[in-house]
């Protein structure tokens, strides 16, 4: 299965909650490589895709990626 999209990612910044460093992350979605904070996914800017658009989605004919 071939995913197109036409939002392309957006990088954002924004400071950690528990640390106070800088961090940087796609869509609103951040993770500090400081402390191991991470914001929850549905504070995020755009909605995350499928599990059937993920490429790597078993096959229910096969039960393999379709990757």
């Amino acid at each position: 299965m071939t995913v197109h999209t036409t939002e392309t990612p957006e990088i954002t910044t924004t400071e950690c909650r528990a640390c106070g460093a800088q961090v940087s992350g796609l869509n609103g979605r951040y993770a500090c490589g400081v402390c191991g904070w991470v914001n929850a996914w549905s504070e995020g800017h755009s909605a995350l895709p499928t599990a059937a658009q993920d490429p790597d989605y078993p096959d229910p004919a096969t039960g393999a990626g379709t990757a």
